[in-house]
């Protein structure tokens, strides 16, 4: 997502506007990047297949977000992709049981059976097999984005109409609609209907709603995106921990690449859901695009982790996602049999290998914040530039934030590490 187009054009005819992907990208922290692997050594000497796990972050509402990511990918690993292009999807709905009846907004119930069945997260598969030299590679893009969109439909987008201005976009989307009006197929569904979009659009604000910029970054950037935040921290976080939960039992590698909120749901799956932690425990390198933890912590700050055991040892469902990225980078590390590169472990065959954490960050983007050092883990933080910059004083926010998996900055040192060479801090 973007600021309406006619204001980057004005941008441009002023030539004011300086392409923020142009910007270099610098290396901030705390560990070295060249003290890590890329994506693309462990990809080319693993032993095991190698699973990507992609969850999305906010502002999502169509599968495919990790498409520009694996067309990188297919363009700096030469061989892995047949014809040079991500392969085609299968698709595999993840139902999560009876409809919650208990959760309602302003004592409404928010789904019937039906419109829970229907909107379902679902995972596309992305499956490369092994040949030339290369392992398999699997990616799993996750799509939680279904399970929010009846709360942002009702509780917010269509209220919005009459205050901050009818964003007609997402009003078509909530009714299972494209901008052309065409029906669109599962998983959207009409949470709201064309009958209460005609009638709030026929009343007029009483004092005239937003002005153009501000209600087009209230709809984008907090209707339709801080408001996925809210909703994973309320009693909806035990639907998206079930969502991660892939049921990671079989021997492969494991690479998460998680966008914004994803890397919160993430590893707050990983505290509380057994499925996903079988996963995590066996990942060793983590890519994250945009993260909000240090924000999203605070609302975790009423239980401390000192406290938060149960029964059995196992965590609390408040506790920490912090605190679950933690126990992480201290988990026991492998050891690579002599004369293996499984892992890609750092110096000599043998040696343990490395958890590591790349966390990528727009330092224009409001929505991100650093990783801070780990105990038993490489961190870097990386900084880069997305979209457009106006005189150093504004850049377009929703590009700042989801715009690394478009950035070939990004993707260089995400895929090639330390040969594409961001410059040392």
């Amino acid at each position: 997502m973007a600021l309406p187009a006619w204001t980057l054009a004005l941008f441009a005819v002023l030539g004011l506007a300086t392409p923020g992907l142009a910007s270099p990208i610098a290396e901030a922290g705390p560990d070295k990047l060249a003290d890590t692997r890329s994506l693309g050594e462990l990809i080319r000497h693993s032993s095991k297949p190698v699973h990507i796990l992609y969850v999305h972050g906010i502002l999502a509402e169509a599968a495919g977000g990790s498409v520009v990511f694996q067309t990188s990918l297919c363009r700096h690993l030469q061989g892995l992709c047949p014809g040079d292009r991500p392969s085609q999807p299968t698709f595999h709905l993840l139902p999560l049981g009876a409809a919650p009846a208990n959760l309602t907004y302003l004592d409404q119930p928010i789904w019937t059976t039906e419109s829970w069945a229907a909107g379902a997260p679902f995972v596309e598969r992305y499956r490369y097999p092994a040949h030339s030299g290369f392992p398999e590679v699997i990616v799993d893009e996750v799509n939680w984005w279904p399970l929010v969109f009846p709360l942002k439909c009702r509780a917010l987008v269509l209220p919005e109409v009459e205050l901050a201005g009818a964003d007609r976009h997402r009003l078509n989307l909530c009714a299972a609609l494209d901008d052309k009006g065409h029906s669109l197929p599962l998983p959207y569904h009409a949470w709201i209907s064309q009958d209460e979009i005609a009638a709030a659009l026929a009343k007029p604000s009483p004092i005239g709603g937003a002005a153009v910029v501000n209600g087009a970054v209230k709809e984008g950037l907090m209707n339709w995106g801080l408001a996925d935040a809210v909703i994973a921290l309320g009693p909806m976080q035990v639907y998206l921990r079930q969502t991660i939960d892939e049921g990671a039992a079989s021997d492969h590698a494991y690479v998460l690449v998680a966008a914004s909120l994803g890397s919160f749901i993430t590893l707050d799956a990983w505290w509380n859901d057994a499925g996903a932690r079988r996963g995590l425990d066996k990942t060793a390198s983590i890519y994250f695009f945009a993260n909000q933890f240090s924000l999203l912590e605070l609302a975790r700050l009423s239980q401390p982790t000192a406290t938060a055991a149960v029964a059995g040892g196992q965590p609390a469902s408040s506790a920490s996602p912090m605190e679950a990225l933690r126990r992480w980078s201290k988990q026991p590390k492998t050891s690579a049999a002599p004369n293996s590169r499984e892992g890609v472990p750092l110096g000599p065959s043998s040696a343990p290998v490395v958890r590591q954490v790349i966390a990528f960050s727009d330092p224009s983007d409001v929505l991100t914040f650093r990783v801070p050092a780990l105990a038993g883990a490489k961190v870097v933080n990386v900084y880069d530039r997305n979209g457009f910059d106006f005189l150093g004083l504004v850049a377009d926010p929703l590009a700042a934030h989801v715009g690394h998996a478009a950035n070939n900055g990004v993707l260089d040192v995400m895929i090639d590490g330390a040969a594409a060479k961001a410059p040392k801090r």
